[in-house]
């Protein structure tokens, strides 16, 4: 398995674990600036609003040399998303702004590449289901003690 697979599974893990008042957010960094990985990212943004937002960045990850917009259309199909929406979204460039935002972001809060974690406001090193999880309770401990 790669590391960087082996990073979301991880990280995917770890925010499975998670039950109670916490906030998830994802962003999409395409490494590099290239149309097919912003496109990529896009396409994840689609399938997120179908729910299917890990499944649809698993098979992105497994298939980096296949980012073209004919194989993203695929792998919605493969997933089951309703294609005349992603489609629709897609073409029509629905979360290019989103897309576009989040690059800017991860420059400024210094993210090199995918997967990057950000628990209230630290970068997590070590993308670990277990690391993940120890961040967010010093995050929880951190605020109890702040509001007790």
């Amino acid at each position: 398995m790669s590391g960087v697979r082996r990073h979301v599974s991880g990280a995917r893990r770890g925010v499975e674990i998670l039950r109670g008042p916490c906030a998830v957010c994802g962003k999409k960094l395409s490494s590099g600036e290239t149309r097919k990985r912003a496109k990529a990212a896009q396409a994840a943004n689609a399938a997120h609003a179908q729910g299917k937002f890990f499944e649809y960045t698993a098979l992105l990850f497994k298939r980096q040399n296949a980012l073209d917009v004919a194989s993203l259309k695929k792998y919605a199909s493969e997933l089951g998303l309703d294609r005349a929406r992603f489609d629709a979204e897609l073409d029509g460039g629905k979360y290019a702004a989103d897309v576009r935002r989040d690059m800017d972001d991860a420059v400024m809060y210094g993210a090199e590449g995918t997967p990057t974690i950000f628990v209230n406001g630290v970068m997590l090193r070590d993308l670990t289901a277990e690391a993940l999880h120890a961040a967010i309770d010093r995050a929880f401990a951190g605020s109890a003690q702040k509001s007790g």
